[in-house]
């Protein structure tokens, strides 16, 4: 089995809808999937997760899309591109592991800023 997925989110605040979609070597399409979200100004992680997953034939080509949208179409962001050629396509992260990881980058940031101010 083979999964692929990722967070996408208009760049317009709004609602908007996101598709993926599998096709084969071939140019032909194996699977597709749609799903709507709402995007907002607030980096919240509002983005919404999609994907697919296939258990008889491989990916040879996956492209994401807004087929709905406030905005422009071609105007959209994908985050965390999750590949899985083994398994499931894992989802997205946990709230509380998003916090840590921001709480760890801050701090690394704060301690990187106060060592170059006591050098000047």
């Amino acid at each position: 089995m083979i999964g692929i997925g990722a967070q996408i989110q208009a760049h317009s605040e709004g609602p908007f809808t996101a598709l993926i979609q599998a096709f084969d070597g071939g140019g032909n399409l194996i699977d597709s999937f749609s799903e709507t979200g709402n995007s907002n100004g607030n980096e919240d992680g509002s983005a919404i997760y999609i994907g697919l997953d296939n258990e008889f034939e491989t990916f040879f080509q996956v492209t994401f899309s807004l087929t709905d949208a406030t905005g422009d179409l071609n105007d959209f962001a994908i985050n965390q591109l999750d590949i899985a050629p083994w398994g499931d396509a894992p989802g997205p992260a946990e709230p509380m592991s998003l916090v840590l990881m921001g709480s760890g980058l801050f701090s690394v940031a704060a301690v990187g800023r106060k060592r170059l101010g006591r050098r000047s």
